[in-house]
Order: C-alpha cells, then sequence, then structure tokens
C-alpha cells in the first residue's frame, strides 16, 4: 500500500511548523558563550528561515570575545 499524497498547502505547512519549532526551541541548546555568538546565530537562523537549508552559504564570521 502506497503513501497518499500529500497537497502542496499541507507540505507548505508541515515545513513552516519544523522551521518554527526550530526557532522556538534554540533557547534550549544555544549557549552564547559556545561555539556561536548571538551575532553569528542571526544570519544562519534568518537564511535558514528565508532559504531554506538548500540555501545555507553562511559560514560564521571569527569574532574575538569581550571578556
Amino acid at each position: 500500500m502506497g503513501a497518499r499524497p500529500v497537497s502542496r498547502r499541507r507540505r507548505s505547512s508541515a515545513r513552516q511548523m519544523f522551521l518554527f519549532g526550530m526557532l522556538n526551541w534554540m533557547f534550549t541548546w544555544f549557549r552564547p558563550e559556545g561555539r556561536f555568538t548571538y551575532e553569528q546565530m542571526v544570519p544562519i537562523a534568518t537564511q535558514l528561515f528565508v532559504n531554506g537549508i538548500s540555501g545555507m552559504d553562511i559560514e560564521p564570521r571569527k569574532t574575538t570575545r569581550k571578556q
């Protein structure tokens, strides 16, 4: 028995839920003192949201942390 086709509208809704879910739960794993700063995460999250995973081309900038 094959899978039923999924409408374009339902696929779009599922993608939106994935994206918002990833962004909304980021606080559970993100540590600003870790590998990335907030400033480095902004363009990554923005590009993911706007272009999807296939449009990712940002390399985090190397920054020095204020101590």
